[in-house]
C-alpha cells in the first residue's frame, strides 16, 4: 500500500469552519431589518441583541478564517461551488466599481446624493481601480477553473460582513423616530466600508496592496498638515484642500479639533451642565440633580480616572460651544427685536407700563457687569442644536441618585464657559478657579425625546452671569444666576477664609 493510500483523509473541527458564523450573521441581520419593517419599534432591546450578536458572530468567522492558513473551508466542502462563488466575486466587485463610478459622475448633475464630489472622488480613487483588479483576477480564476484559495474565501467572507453590517444598520432604523441609535448607526455605516475596501485588497498583487496602503497613510498624514495648517492666515491651496478634500474626513474622523487649541492664543474650555428634573407621579412631588460634562467638583479637581478621559468629555463639550452669528437688537421700524427686547424687559426692575402686558418670566436676572449685552447672546449653530438634543435624550436616560424608581420630566441645559483671566487679574491674585470667571449659557429645556419646550423664554442663549455684589471687593458675595433659574436652593457663593475657596450656600 502506497503511502498516499495509507494517508487518512483530514476532517477540520466544526467550530474551526468559519461559514457557519458568517452565515449565522447574516441570517439574524435580515432578521432584525425584517423586524424594523414589520414591527417598527417593538421590542427595540430584543432587536438590537439580534445585530449585537450578527456583528460578533460575523466577526468570529473573519477572525477564524484569517488567522487560519488551511486552504478554502468551502472548496473542501463543497467543490461544485468553485465557479459560482467565483462568479459571483467577480460581479460584486464589478457592481461596487460601477456604482461608485455613477454616483462619480452623477454627483455634479444631482444634489440628492448625500456626498460631496471631492468625498466620493477621494473614494473612488481608493477602491475602483483595486475592485477592477479584483473582478478581472476572479473573472479568470472562473475561466481556468481554479479551486477556490483561501484569499478568494476571505474575499468572499469580507463581502458578506459588509453585507451584515448593512443589514444591520437598517435593523436599527425607525422611520417615526429617525434620530433613535443615530450613533450606533452612523458607526455601523463606517464600519461597512472597512471590509469593503478590505475584500478587494485581498486578492489584488502584493505590490498593488502595498501601494494603496502606503496612498491611505500619506493621505492621513496629508489630513493632519493640512488641519494643521488650515487656520488663517493660510495659503489658497491649503485653504482648498482643506474645504473640499479633507474637511470631510478629518471631522468625520474628529482629528482636527487638537491642532487648534494651542495657538496662537488658547480659548476658553466649554462645560455643559444638566439639571435633570424628575417626578414622583405617586405623590407629585418634583425632585432635580446636576449632572456635569465633564465631571469638576468645587475645588476644580475632575471625577474622572485618568485625565485622558477629562480631556475627551471636554471635547464633547466643544460640540455645542459654535454660536451663529449675532442677530440685529432692531426691527426695521426701530422697534427692539423680540429676542433682545424681552430680555431688556428683565434685566432690571422696571415700573409697569398703562397698556403693556407684565413679563411672564418673573425671574428678573441682570446682565453680566463687564460685557455688553450683546456680547451675552450666543445662538447655537444648527449643527450644535442637534447635538443638544442628543445630548439632552442621553441626560433624561439618567436615573435620579438616590431614587431611581423616578420619572425624568425634562432636563434645563447650560453650556458654561471658562474664560481664561486676564494676565493682570491673575497679577493681583486672582484665583482660576473664581465663579466670575465661568459664564453658563442657557441652551433650553428639553423633553426627555429631545425636543426644545421653551423656544420662546426670555433667556433663551444668553448668559446668566455669576455677578460679585462688591466689585471693588474681590472676597465678596457671587450669585449665579444660572442656579438660582434651574431652581437650584445653593445658588450663592461665598468666601470661606478655612478652605480659601468660594463655596455655594442658601440665601440668607
Amino acid at each position: 500500500m502506497t503511502a498516499e493510500a495509507r494517508t487518512l483523509p483530514r476532517h477540520d473541527w466544526a467550530l474551526a469552519n468559519p461559514w457557519p458564523y458568517a452565515i449565522v450573521g447574516l441570517v439574524l441581520s435580515f432578521l432584525g431589518w425584517g423586524w424594523a419593517l414589520a414591527a417598527g419599534d417593538a421590542l427595540t432591546g430584543l432587536r438590537a441583541t439580534l445585530v449585537f450578536i450578527a456583528l460578533v458572530t460575523t466577526g468570529v468567522g473573519l477572525v477564524l478564517r484569517l488567522n487560519s492558513t488551511r486552504s478554502a473551508f468551502l472548496d473542501r466542502a463543497s467543490p461544485g461551488l468553485r465557479n459560482p462563488v467565483l462568479w459571483g466575486l467577480a460581479i460584486a466587485f464589478a457592481l461596487l466599481a460601477f456604482a461608485v463610478t455613477f454616483l462619480l459622475l452623477a454627483r455634479p448633475f444631482h444634489d440628492g446624493i448625500p456626498w460631496k464630489f471631492a468625498t466620493i472622488l477621494i473614494f473612488w480613487i481608493f477602491t475602483v481601480p483595486a475592485y477592477t483588479m479584483a473582478a478581472k483576477l476572479c473573472f479568470r480564476s472562473a475561466k481556468e477553473g481554479s479551486a477556490l484559495s483561501e484569499r478568494e474565501e476571505t474575499a468572499l467572507l469580507l463581502v458578506l460582513a459588509a453585507l451584515t453590517t448593512f443589514c444591520s444598520h437598517w435593523a436599527l432604523y425607525n422611520p417615526d423616530q429617525p434620530l433613535n441609535w443615530d450613533t450606533i448607526r452612523t458607526f455601523l455605516w463606517a464600519l461597512m466600508l472597512v471590509p469593503l475596501l478590505a475584500a478587494p485588497l485581498v486578492l489584488i498583487s502584493q505590490t498593488a496592496r502595498r501601494f494603496v496602503i502606503s496612498l491611505l497613510i500619506v493621505f492621513h498624514l496629508g489630513g493632519m498638515c493640512t488641519a494643521a495648517l488650515a487656520a488663517p492666515p493660510s495659503p489658497m491651496l491649503i485653504s482648498h484642500l482643506w474645504t473640499r478634500v479633507y474637511r470631510p474626513y478629518v471631522e468625520f474622523m474628529y482629528l482636527n479639533n487638537a491642532y487648534h487649541f494651542y495657538a496662537p492664543e488658547p480659548g476658553p474650555a466649554s462645560y455643559v451642565w444638566f439639571r435633570i428634573f424628575y417626578v414622583d407621579e405617586t405623590v407629585n412631588l418634583k425632585y432635580a440633580q446636576w449632572y456635569k460634562i465633564p465631571h469638576m467638583d468645587e475645588r476644580g479637581r475632575h471625577g474622572h480616572a485618568v485625565s485622558l478621559e477629562y480631556q475627551r468629555h471636554l471635547s464633547i463639550s466643544e460640540n455645542v460651544a459654535t454660536p451663529d452669528p449675532t442677530p440685529s437688537t432692531h426691527l426695521t421700524n426701530g422697534e427692539f427685536a423680540p429676542w433682545f427686547g424681552r430680555r431688556l424687559e428683565l434685566a432690571v426692575v422696571t415700573p409697569a407700563v398703562v397698556g403693556k402686558a407684565a413679563p411672564a418670566e418673573s425671574l428678573r436676572i441682570p446682565f453680566q457687569h463687564y460685557l455688553s449685552p450683546v456680547q451675552q447672546y450666543a445662538a447655537p449653530s444648527a449643527l450644535s442644536k442637534a447635538h443638544l438634543e442628543c445630548y439632552a435624550r442621553f441626560a433624561c436616560r439618567l436615573p435620579h441618585d438616590e431614587h431611581p424608581h423616578l420619572k425624568v420630566k425634562s432636563v434645563k441645559i447650560y453650556r458654561v464657559r471658562h474664560v481664561i483671566a486676564p494676565w493682570i487679574w491673575m497679577a493681583q491674585g486672582t484665583d482660576p478657579r473664581d465663579p466670575e470667571l465661568y459664564h453658563p449659557f442657557y441652551m433650553g429645556e428639553y423633553s426627555p425625546e429631545g425636543k426644545l419646550l421653551d423656544a420662546d423664554s426670555p433667556y433663551l442663549y444668553w448668559l446668566l452671569p455669576n455677578n460679585r455684589e462688591n466689585t471693588a471687593d474681590k472676597n465678596s458675595d457671587i450669585r449665579c444666576w444660572a442656579l438660582r433659574h434651574a431652581e437650584d436652593s445653593e445658588w450663592i457663593y461665598r468666601y470661606s477664609e478655612r478652605e480659601r475657596r468660594y463655596v455655594l450656600s442658601k440665601e440668607e
